[in-house]
Protein backbone atom coordinates (compact mmCIF):
# COMPACT_ATOMS: atom_id res chain seq x y z
CA UNK A 1 0.00 0.00 0.00
CA UNK A 2 1.29 3.43 -0.96
CA UNK A 3 0.72 5.24 2.32
CA UNK A 4 2.30 2.40 4.31
CA UNK A 5 5.36 2.72 2.06
CA UNK A 6 5.55 6.39 3.04
CA UNK A 7 5.14 5.71 6.77
CA UNK A 8 7.66 2.85 6.78
CA UNK A 9 10.20 4.98 4.92
CA UNK A 10 9.81 7.94 7.27
CA UNK A 11 10.05 5.69 10.33
CA UNK A 12 13.61 4.79 9.29
CA UNK A 13 14.52 8.44 9.99
CA UNK A 14 12.29 9.04 13.03
CA UNK A 15 9.95 6.60 14.74
CA UNK A 16 7.26 9.22 15.43
CA UNK A 17 5.13 9.58 12.28
CA UNK A 18 1.58 10.96 12.47
CA UNK A 19 -1.16 11.88 10.08
CA UNK A 20 -1.59 15.65 10.25
CA UNK A 21 -4.05 16.48 13.02
CA UNK A 22 -3.47 13.24 14.94
CA UNK A 23 -0.57 14.32 17.17
CA UNK A 24 -0.58 13.26 20.81
CA UNK A 25 -1.38 15.92 23.41
CA UNK A 26 2.31 16.55 24.10
CA UNK A 27 4.60 17.08 21.13
CA UNK A 28 7.46 14.59 20.83
CA UNK A 29 10.95 16.16 20.62
CA UNK A 30 11.00 15.36 16.90
CA UNK A 31 8.40 13.93 14.54
CA UNK A 32 7.01 13.68 11.01
CA UNK A 33 3.50 14.52 9.90
CA UNK A 34 1.89 13.71 6.56
CA UNK A 35 -1.27 14.68 4.71
CA UNK A 36 -2.50 12.90 1.58
CA UNK A 37 -3.72 15.83 -0.53
CA UNK A 38 -4.89 13.74 -3.47
CA UNK A 39 -4.77 10.37 -5.20
CA UNK A 40 -6.04 11.39 -8.61
CA UNK A 41 -6.01 9.36 -11.81
CA UNK A 42 -2.55 9.46 -13.35
CA UNK A 43 -3.47 8.90 -16.99
CA UNK A 44 -6.30 7.42 -19.01
CA UNK A 45 -6.30 4.78 -21.72
CA UNK A 46 -9.42 3.52 -23.50
CA UNK A 47 -11.62 5.45 -21.09
CA UNK A 48 -10.08 3.80 -18.01
CA UNK A 49 -7.78 5.19 -15.36
CA UNK A 50 -4.19 4.08 -15.82
CA UNK A 51 -2.66 4.42 -12.41
CA UNK A 52 -2.91 7.00 -9.68
CA UNK A 53 -0.75 9.94 -8.59
CA UNK A 54 -0.59 10.08 -4.79
CA UNK A 55 0.40 13.57 -3.64
CA UNK A 56 1.42 13.91 0.01
CA UNK A 57 2.68 16.78 2.15
CA UNK A 58 5.45 15.56 4.47
CA UNK A 59 6.58 17.79 7.34
CA UNK A 60 9.29 17.30 9.93
CA UNK A 61 9.40 19.14 13.26
CA UNK A 62 12.10 19.30 15.91
CA UNK A 63 13.32 21.50 18.76
CA UNK A 64 16.73 21.61 17.03
CA UNK A 65 16.92 23.54 13.74
CA UNK A 66 19.94 21.54 12.51
CA UNK A 67 17.92 18.34 13.08
CA UNK A 68 15.08 19.82 11.03
CA UNK A 69 17.32 20.30 7.99
CA UNK A 70 19.31 17.09 8.39
CA UNK A 71 16.27 14.85 8.97
CA UNK A 72 14.26 16.33 6.11
CA UNK A 73 17.27 15.84 3.81
CA UNK A 74 17.54 12.21 5.00
CA UNK A 75 13.81 11.72 4.42
CA UNK A 76 14.15 13.18 0.91
CA UNK A 77 16.88 10.68 0.04
CA UNK A 78 15.00 7.74 1.59
CA UNK A 79 11.75 8.62 -0.18
CA UNK A 80 13.54 8.91 -3.54
CA UNK A 81 15.06 5.46 -2.95
CA UNK A 82 11.58 4.09 -2.09
CA UNK A 83 10.15 5.23 -5.43
CA UNK A 84 8.70 8.61 -4.51
CA UNK A 85 9.14 11.69 -6.70
CA UNK A 86 10.45 14.58 -4.62
CA UNK A 87 10.76 18.04 -6.10
CA UNK A 88 13.24 20.32 -4.40
CA UNK A 89 14.77 20.48 -0.94
CA UNK A 90 11.70 21.62 0.97
CA UNK A 91 10.18 24.72 2.52
CA UNK A 92 9.57 26.18 5.96
CA UNK A 93 6.30 25.19 7.65
CA UNK A 94 4.56 26.84 10.57
CA UNK A 95 4.56 25.24 13.99
CA UNK A 96 1.75 25.46 16.54
CA UNK A 97 4.27 25.91 19.32
CA UNK A 98 7.35 28.08 19.80
CA UNK A 99 9.41 25.06 20.93
CA UNK A 100 9.44 23.38 17.50
CA UNK A 101 10.55 24.40 14.02
CA UNK A 102 9.52 22.64 10.83
CA UNK A 103 10.21 22.07 7.16
CA UNK A 104 8.18 20.25 4.58
CA UNK A 105 8.21 18.56 1.19
CA UNK A 106 5.60 17.70 -1.39
CA UNK A 107 6.10 14.12 -2.57
CA UNK A 108 4.34 12.10 -5.25
CA UNK A 109 4.07 8.36 -5.85
CA UNK A 110 2.91 7.08 -9.22
CA UNK A 111 0.96 3.89 -8.63
CA UNK A 112 0.79 2.21 -12.03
Amino acid sequence: MVMQNLIDTLETICGDVYQQGALPGTYPQRFFTFWNRSADDHKHYDGQAYGFAWVVDVNFYSCDISDVYASLDAAREALLAAGWVVSGKGHTVASDTDTHMGRGLEVTFLEI
